[in-house]
């Protein structure tokens, strides 16, 4: 091949325009991968991750791998969604108490958003009892702080309790959203206890009292909210 040719198509290969990656990778010398199989771009996140290594603090690099998590759990990659949260957790517990930026305590302390996204993964994978481990680990925000963020994370874990039949457990958290959400202004959380009253319905015929007082609070706070 004349040395000209060879150059422009090198070039062509680092500019992403080669006809065909064999071609390309025959040209360049290169190995060509097919990544094809890879889980939703798992090759191009290790990259980047690899990249964020040392250039980011250590809790905005566990918000980054919990929310990678997420996505791999919503394209039903079960493992590599499970170890992307044991991989957040573990970069979690090494902070060193970094500088982090504004943009990442929006919802609150970095550990308890981490919670509360790790609880979105394992919902969105079926297991609701770590499920409901995980948000009530991320309602342990600061006493009178992100109220509404915490309200609907023990939303979330109570509605994971009921599904698992633990109605009377999920009848106290639900109670505890609740007082929560005294002062919040919020059409979430009028959703949330809306939600939180048909889940109730198909306990009712049991004659439980917790559910007959939650719903009597419920019903109190939908009309005082209004």
């Amino acid at each position: 091949m004349p040395r000209k040719e060879a150059h422009r198509g090198q070039k062509e290969c680092e500019a992403g325009r080669g006809r065909r990656s064999g071609r390309c990778a025959s040209r360049c010398g290169a190995k060509s991968t097919d990544n094809r199989r890879q889980p939703i771009g798992q090759s191009n996140w290790r990259s980047r991750r690899d990249e964020l290594c040392g250039r980011v603090d250590t809790q905005t690099e566990a918000l980054f791998a919990v929310t990678h998590a997420h996505a791999l759990a919503k394209a039903d990659h079960r493992p590599e969604a499970v170890r992307e949260i044991e991989r957040a957790r573990t970069v979690l517990s090494s902070a060193k108490g970094d500088d982090v930026p504004f943009w990442a305590l929006s919802w609150g302390p970095t550990a308890a958003t981490v919670h509360s996204r790790s609880a979105k993964v394992f919902e969105t994978l079926g297991d609701r009892r770590r499920a409901a481990a995980m948000y009530g680990a991320a309602a342990s925000r600061p006493p009178g702080t992100y109220a509404r963020i915490v309200a609907l994370d023990l939303v979330a874990q109570a509605e994971m309790q009921a599904a698992e039949g633990s109605i009377e457990q999920a009848c106290a958290t639900w109670g505890k959203a609740i007082d929560h959400m005294h002062g919040v202004q919020s059409g979430r959380t009028r959703k949330a206890v809306g939600s939180m009253r048909r889940d109730l319905s198909r306990f009712r015929t049991r004659g439980l009292r917790c559910v007959a007082a939650l719903d009597e609070r419920a019903r109190e706070f939908l009309s005082s909210s209004r």
